[in-house]
């Protein structure tokens, strides 16, 4: 028989250092789950060792203590891991019972006594490097086993109980049989059991402050519904459940994604199938800013979920009404606001398949007048006169005309990210995430010049009042082209997102990650500077704008405010706020 050993050290490390003992809270702060599109599996290394892990069971959570190289060990906390998950395993099989399933639950790694087996890993490096960098406990972890057909619980034993920035930890699903659940030395019950919840690919629910994927407190002790039927179909609770990856569910939206101004809800209809039979769908959302910032923590929470009968094909119709759980204490959330809802779809099987779409929904203003299906995203847009108007995508430009709403293809480059028209509407200029800067001749329906220059994205276009002189800005500066001769003029510096002409001509003003710039056209000097922030570098500037007379500038930035700043003085005499 393997034998197993319930401390495993794997490298010897000079132990030194005094430990401070926070006090522990049974209230979860915040932690992060990270979907498998956001943290990838890493790849086994050719020849990695599986050292005393138990690689012919599979279906197993297996256990770590973390040690950096200059902390104690602690023997207590070694056995508060054991304890705990021996606690959980109970939760878990109780909670399962409760909601009809049975008594399910998960498998621990044991020794020959039964007793759950801890891995000690020594790490590399002192307590301050892993308080910035959690992920590089893991590595060295995968540095000496085999990770990817076990769920793992890894306790870093740091002298905080704050893991790169966030409290109680991360957490990542993998697949069907693989995931990391990580929290810090003074970790309790509640946490590893929220963490852990999220590697069986459960993500955040906040309907109900006793579910253990919220953030109730002390409270928390309850699985959703939900909850236990995605983990009845997961191969760690339902040994009849396959461990590898089969053909996923099918899912086809069959509603509109837009909803007039003023609803109180929409449907969402669903047209799902699959083989092994369907075993729940799930509509999530993205959590909203609350005055609590550790809701944004996650990206993406529970709306609701429709359990399904094991049925081969179903319709299926929801009503979504806009609120968001984490923002519904506040009031910061409904189908008007914001005008704008994330959705993702999930379905999983009865053999733990799963399938996800995102999509939009869309308010359409009662001035709503037509809609131009593109097929794609469309960075920019542009009247064009004669009741004409541009758009430009990953393809190129098409000119829609709004009358009869059809649209005709251009010969412009792909890749557009910014067009502006000359104020004789006579020429559309057209600038491409290649830095390709076009000329267009409206009426000639050709290409009468390409500008070169640029070597990277171009974000923003403009001409001067009077037609002679193009801005165009992006990831490699500004250039000022004489549009006559088409030749560059000037070139300034800077990464820039928005550029506008003054109405006189005689100064610009771009937007970037620095706040706005003036700038004088003839003599390419900077004449000011307006930061969204105080003093430093500040928020980022997406949008600048002239007021008609000249007198204002207009920025929108990253700290979700409209500014308005007097060029004469460069004040900043009016905040807008009201953005999200």
């Amino acid at each position: 028989m393997k034998r197993l050993l319930p401390i495993l050290a794997l490298s010897l490390c000079p132990l030194a250092g005094s430990h401070a003992t926070p006090s522990p809270s049974d209230s979860l702060n915040s932690c992060l789950f990270l979907e498998p599109e956001q943290y990838p599996p890493v790849s086994r290394a050719a020849g990695k060792r599986l050292a005393d892990l138990d690689a012919g069971e599979p279906r197993t959570v297996r256990l770590f203590y973390f040690l950096p190289n200059d902390r104690p060990f602690r023997g207590e906390v070694v056995q508060r891991i054991k304890d705990e998950m021996l606690s959980i395993q109970a939760w878990y099989g109780e909670q399962m019972e409760t909601h009809g399933y049975g008594y399910k639950t998960i498998r621990l790694e044991t020794d020959d006594q039964g007793d759950p087996v801890v891995h000690r890993v020594d790490g590399r490096h002192p307590d301050s490097h892993y308080l910035g960098r959690p992920w590089d406990s893991v590595n060295e972890i995968r540095d000496a086993f085999d990770l990817s057909q076990s769920i793992i619980v890894v306790v870093v034993d740091i002298s905080t109980n704050w893991i790169s920035g966030i409290a109680a930890g991360p957490a990542t699903w993998s697949s069907k049989q693989s995931g990391i659940a990580m929290v810090e030395g003074e970790f309790t019950r509640v946490v590893l059991a929220h963490e852990l919840a999220h590697t069986f690919g459960m993500g955040h629910d906040f309907r109900d402050g006793r579910y253990i994927l919220s953030y109730g407190g002390a409270g928390r002790n309850a699985l959703s519904a939900c909850s236990a039927g995605v983990l009845a179909a997961h191969p760690y609770f339902n040994p009849d459940v396959g461990v590898e990856w089969a053909e996923a569910p099918a899912i086809e939206l069959l509603s509109a994604t837009t909803y007039p101004e003023g609803a109180e809800s929409v449907p969402i209809r669903l047209k799902l199938s699959d083989a092994h039979g369907l075993q729940l769908v799930r509509v999530r959302v993205r959590t909203r800013w609350t005055h609590d910032p550790k809701y944004r923590v996650g990206g993406t929470e529970l709306k609701t979920c429709r359990a399904l009968m094991g049925e081969q094909e179903a319709l299926v119709e929801i009503e979504y009404d806009g609120v968001i759980p984490s923002g519904s204490a506040w009031g910061l959330s409904s189908l008007s606001d914001p005008k704008v809802h994330p959705i993702l779809i999930t379905v999983v099987d009865r053999d733990g398949n799963r399938a996800g779409t995102r999509f939009d929904l869309w308010e359409l203003s009662r001035q709503h007048l037509a809609t131009f299906e593109l097929g794609e995203e469309a960075h920019a847009v542009a009247f064009a006169g004669g009741g004409t108007l541009a758009s430009g995508s990953a393809e190129g430009v098409k000119l829609w005309d709004l009358e009869t709403r059809t649209g005709t293809t251009t010969s412009l480059s792909g890749g557009v990210r910014a067009m502006a028209l000359s104020p004789d509407g006579a020429t559309l200029a057209s600038g491409s995430a290649s830095g390709q800067v076009q000329l267009f001749d409206l009426e000639g329906n050709r290409v009468v010049a390409t500008l070169p220059g640029h070597t990277q994205a171009v974000r923003s276009l403009a001409f001067s009042l009077d037609g002679t002189v193009l801005a165009s800005g992006g990831q490699d500066g500004i250039r000022l082209w004489d549009v006559e001769a088409r030749t560059s003029t000037a070139t300034l510096p800077g990464t820039v997102t928005s550029v506008a002409f003054s109405p006189d001509g005689a100064a610009l003003a771009t937007g970037s990650g620095g706040g706005v710039r003036l700038w004088d056209v003839e003599t390419e000097a900077e004449i000011a500077t307006y930061r969204h922030g105080s003093g430093g570098w500040g928020p980022g500037v997406n949008s600048v704008a002239f007021s008609p007379d000249g007198t204002l500038v207009a920025s929108g930035g990253d700290d979700t405010t409209v500014r308005l700043w007097e060029v004469a003085t460069g004040d900043n005499v009016a905040v807008l706020e009201g953005h999200g």
